[in-house]
């Protein structure tokens, strides 16, 4: 009996400190739904902070993007008519903001989103007009979402009305919103994707499916021995250039017209003028004793030396492979690397006729600039050069009379444009001429290319001619002939050494 005083009192403390512990749990519940509704609603509202006379309507917009999460989308031809913004704004919330700060702006705007669009006023508020009982309000801007093959949404896809300069961009959900009257036509593009036109007609949303551009893995290249593959099925690198594009600027050297075009590739040209020999290296020097020179491969033909002399006009195609991999079928003398070039074939079907013709003028770059102060001779003192100076520590150059090594007294006078009136503007004129046709069984193709090329230095020309005939013959399905006949005729007069 003594101890149940003790165990009531017990039992007793023990719920005093079960009905604390639920009064602090209710009290942290009712804490933390106020602070997440007060997280929401700084969430929602968005409010702007702005003072200032006369600002920018673009200074306007950086602020609302910099102090809220939302984007601003608008056309740029739209900024050109805008006013100076007068505003003093302090947490003021956005939709009231941006309704103070562009009250008296030709446009107006709409949020959808967390995203601002800026448009062009349908109505200025200036203005007065009458509308009949049957007009019509303008359309409200059209919406939609631009996704890939794969049905996700594609980021920063343009998108263009077509014959205009209004356009805007998708964000980061793949959606847009842009001011399109019916029967406008939408032009989507998006890089790696095939460019896709789109009418507009009643429709308020639209969505737009974009296919990938895959032309470069269903291209093929001409490799070695004149193989025709697949580019997506090459295991090593080759890069192929076509004959167009080494005509956009025509060199006497056809070797030269690569440069710059084909990644590792370097080409250094002998300054021996028209005609010169150039160095090529694929992927750098190989070997300090034997040769770096890439093997040259003309229609199934492996040569080596100089090929400059082809006409640019005749080849079809440039195939560059890099590395003793992409040559393994040429053994040794592809160590290092190849250059495949295929030439220009008959087609049948067709007789085509052409004519190309180019004109290059090459001046000096850069002079020497010496001085034209003091004339020739040593220690103040003129000496012709029969005496053995050809120094210029002579006299100040004064216009006075010397007299020369072979005996003819001349006045004395600065020469200061003797370089550049001993160089001159070098012209080079390339004319070519094709003929080609045929038929099923048997196709023919002719040319002929002249070149007239001349140096910067004085007598330093160059002519050149080039014949080239084929003829192509399919004995059957899986027999052709092929004949080539080539005639080359180069001159250069005084080459520089």
């Amino acid at each position: 009996m003594e101890n149940a005083p003790v165990c009531y009192r017990s039992a007793r403390g023990a719920r005093r400190n079960i009905t604390k512990t639920l009064m602090v749990m209710h009290l942290t519940g009712i804490f933390l739904l106020a602070l997440s509704l007060h997280v929401a609603a700084n969430a929602v509202s968005q409010t702007v902070s702005l003072s200032g006379r006369d600002l920018p309507v673009q200074q306007v917009f950086d602020a609302v993007k910099k102090q809220t999460r939302y984007s601003v989308f608008y056309d740029k031809d739209l900024l050109s008519g805008s006013r100076p913004v007068s505003i003093r704004a302090r947490n003021m919330p956005l939709n009231e903001f941006l309704v103070a700060a562009l009250k008296n702006q030709p446009f107006d705007f709409y949020i959808e989103s967390q995203t601002i669009f800026i448009r062009k006023k349908a109505v200025q508020e200036s203005s007065v007009i009458t509308l009949s009982e049957n007009a019509t309000p303008p359309a409200p801007p059209i919406t939609g979402i631009v996704i890939g093959p794969d049905g996700k949404p594609l980021a920063g896809a343009n998108i263009l009305v077509k014959g205009t300069s209004r356009g805007t961009a998708t964000d980061n959900n793949g959606r847009f919103s842009l001011d399109v009257s019916a029967n406008q036509t939408l032009v989507i593009s998006s890089v790696g994707f095939v460019t896709q036109e789109v009418k507009v007609g009643s429709q308020s949303s639209i969505e737009i499916k974009l296919a990938d551009e895959d032309k470069s893995l269903n291209a093929v290249i001409v490799t070695a021995l004149g193989i025709t593959k697949s580019v997506k099925s090459l295991t090593y690198s080759a890069q192929e250039i076509k004959g167009d594009k080494l005509n956009k600027a025509k060199e006497t050297n056809v070797i030269n017209t690569l440069q710059g075009k084909v990644a590792g590739v370097t080409i250094t040209k002998d300054a021996t003028g028209p005609g010169g020999d150039s160095k090529v290296l694929i992927r750098g020097n190989r070997s300090i004793t034997n040769s770096n020179e890439p093997l040259y491969v003309i229609d199934g033909v492996p040569l080596s030396g100089n090929i400059g002399m082809l006409s640019s006009d005749d080849i079809e195609s440039m195939t560059v492979l890099k590395g003793a991999s992409a040559a393994a079928l040429y053994g040794s003398q592809g160590q290092n690397g190849a250059i495949i070039i295929a030439t220009k074939k008959g087609k049948s079907g067709q007789t085509l006729v052409n004519y190309t013709t180019g004109l290059t003028i090459d001046q000096a770059a850069v002079l020497p600039e010496l001085q034209f102060e003091y004339g020739q001779g040593v220690g103040g003192e003129y000496k012709a050069s029969s005496s053995g100076s050809e120094t210029s520590w002579g006299p100040k150059i004064t216009g006075q009379t010397v007299e020369l090594w072979n005996g003819h007294s001349v006045k004395m006078e600065g020469q200061k444009n003797r370089f550049k009136d001993y160089f001159r503007n070098a012209k080079t004129l390339n004319n070519t001429v094709s003929v080609q046709g045929g038929n099923e069984k048997m196709q023919s193709y002719f040319s002929y290319s002249n070149a007239l090329a001349q140096g910067i230095m004085p007598n330093n020309d160059l002519i050149r001619h080039n014949l080239d005939f084929k003829i192509t013959n399919n004995i059957t399905s899986k027999l052709s002939l092929f004949t080539k006949l080539t005639y080359i005729y180069d001159k250069v007069n005084n080459r520089v050494q």
